[in-house]
C-alpha cells in the first residue's frame, strides 16, 4: 500500500471546516428585511432587494452566524412591537369594534363599499 493512498483513506468522510467571510451589509440588510417580513413579502422579493438569488438567501439561512443575528434582530422587532402596541381591554368588545380598531391601526385593510 502506498503512503499516498493510505493518507487519502484516513480523510474519507471527513470534511474540512470552511472559513466563511463575516457577514457583510447584504447579509445585514437581508436580516433586517426577514425579521420585519410580512405575510405578503416573499423571500424572492427580499433576495432581489439584497441583490442575490433566492437560492443564495436560503444558503445564508443555513449559516449559523446568520441565524444567530436573525434571532437577535427578530427579538428586537418583537420588543419594538410590544412597546408600541397599546394595551387594550378586550372584555365585552364586539367583533365590529375590534375590526374597526385594527383597521385604524393599519393591521387590517379597510373594506371598500
Amino acid at each position: 500500500m502506498r503512503l499516498r493512498n493510505w493518507t487519502a483513506w484516513l480523510t474519507v468522510g471527513k470534511r474540512k471546516k470552511r472559513n466563511r467571510p463575516p457577514l457583510d451589509e447584504r447579509h445585514r440588510l437581508a436580516i433586517r428585511l426577514i425579521a420585519r417580513k410580512s405575510l405578503r413579502t416573499s423571500y424572492e422579493a427580499i433576495a432581489l432587494e439584497c441583490g442575490v438569488s433566492r437560492r443564495q438567501l436560503y444558503r445564508w439561512l443555513d449559516r449559523k452566524d446568520f441565524r444567530r443575528e436573525l434571532r437577535k434582530e427578530t427579538e428586537k422587532v418583537k420588543t419594538e412591537v410590544r412597546r408600541s402596541t397599546p394595551r387594550i381591554n378586550l372584555d365585552g368588545c364586539s367583533a365590529d369594534v375590534l375590526r374597526r380598531y385594527f383597521e385604524v391601526a393599519g393591521v387590517l385593510a379597510r373594506e371598500s363599499d
